[in-house]
């Protein structure tokens, strides 16, 4: 297979020889010879955000609002897994906030634990808004700023019982958090520690800051604890200079990726639009956030692996691993606003750089928040058409599979 090569900063690369053009339609031919098709596994839900595949061949599904789904043979169990309060709605805002990513234990089998993001108030009178706390909030902001947000998203570790997920106990208690820009991505790395990441919070000369909270992707122990061989001592930081991750994984060579969304024309941000973002992570990575943009570099900052100039919002990504070979050695991203990508790379070493991409979906499903792909390889994707930016329809939000039209795998 001859692949053609292309620059960053393309909004659609020429195509992969013998795969579809970003412009064909639904079905999309496979090495000239395939197609898959699009089946809806589930109907129904409320802004679907995290998925996790459990060995018996269950998804585990976040509801933003609060709920962990459980699809088992293709049904969606109408008794949640899991519940829990967060916040997630409030008229005239529209959060990004909730229940957010959700990720597996390598140990699953035998601890039976699950791991989840979760946006909760940072106390009783910010729930309320209770005149006190407006005002020690205030006070404690004219030293950190990070003391006027309201809300804090936590890591929390839920137990499997019978079929659902108990005792839900709190593991990184308080990453400091707002209404928009609040980051959500969760994953056990390649090296078993748990990764978390946190948006800049409307905040965005905070994620320039080598340690902090916001604006980075954070590295921690399976019980919450800060690793002693993280960049940086005694802090959870393993990148920073991000404005809004909210998809990571890693390439079969151990190579941590992370999808960016780009600036969206806020005064605070210089009214700069677009340049989404793929990134390669490397320990206390520098990228760029809020002075550099896609492939800029500013002092010791790190360019973008690849940049969609027009917004697609990525905000879900997943490393193939499936029969396809065609897609073998590819990152499906989800977009809010562009359907769904993949971007060819090639890894030597130490070593990734993009050498084509293509659009695979067109946007008719409406928004596409993750993508995700299970032990067989199958490719799933939701839909986030019930949120405050969404046009829901009448069976939305919906959980989307992939399927070949062939089961043999193409030379």
């Amino acid at each position: 297979m001859v692949l053609t090569m292309v620059g960053c900063d393309q909004r659609a690369a020429a195509p992969v020889q013998g795969v579809a053009s970003s412009s064909a339609v639904l079905p999309v031919p496979i090495d000239g010879e395939r197609a898959f098709r699009v089946d809806t596994v589930a109907r129904g839900l409320e802004v679907p955000w995290g998925m996790a595949s459990l060995p018996d061949g269950r998804l585990l599904v976040t509801e933003r609002t609060g709920r962990i789904r459980v699809i088992r043979d293709g049904v969606l169990d109408p008794t949640p897994w899991a519940t829990v309060s967060v916040y997630a709605n409030e008229p005239g805002i529209g959060p990004e906030t909730g229940l957010l990513g959700l990720a597996l234990a390598p140990d699953f089998a035998t601890s039976g634990h699950v791991y989840a993001v979760a946006t909760v108030w940072r106390s009783e009178g910010d729930r309320t808004r209770s005149v006190p706390t407006r005002l020690w909030r205030r006070a404690l902001g004219l030293v950190d700023e990070t003391a006027t947000l309201r809300f804090a998203n936590q890591v929390l570790r839920f137990t499997e019982r019978d079929g659902r997920g108990v005792e839900p106990t709190i593991i990184v208690p308080e990453l400091p958090a707002a209404y928009y820009h609040a980051g959500g991505a969760i994953g056990f790395g390649p090296d078993g520690m748990l990764y978390v990441s946190m948006g800049d919070a409307m905040l965005p000369e905070r994620a320039s800051r080598e340690t902090g909270w916001l604006g980075r992707i954070h590295r921690f122990t399976p019980d919450g604890n800060v690793p002693a061989d993280n960049p940086a001592p005694n802090s959870s930081t393993w990148a920073y200079g991000l404005r809004n991750v909210q998809g990571m994984d890693w390439t079969d060579g151990g190579s941590m990726l992370a999808i960016e969304h780009g600036p969206t024309g806020m005064a605070q941000e210089g009214a700069r639009a677009g340049h989404d973002e793929l990134n390669h992570i490397v320990p206390g990575g520098n990228y760029g956030w809020p002075t550099a943009l896609g492939g800029e570099t500013v002092g010791d900052s790190r360019p973008a692996l690849w940049t969609w100039r027009a917004a697609i919002a990525p905000a879900g990504l997943a490393v193939y691993r499936g029969p396809i070979s065609a897609w073998r050695g590819s990152v499906l991203v989800a977009g809010l606003r562009g359907g769904l990508e993949r971007v060819v790379l090639e890894e030597r070493g130490d070593s990734i750089r993009v050498v084509a991409a293509e659009s695979l979906l067109p946007s008719s499903h409406g928004r596409l928040r993750t993508v995700h792909i299970d032990s067989s390889g199958e490719v799933y994707i939701t839909t986030s058409n019930r949120d405050a930016r969404g046009a829901a329809r009448p069976d939305d939000d919906l959980i989307l599979r992939l399927v070949p039209a062939s089961d043999s795998t193409p030379p």
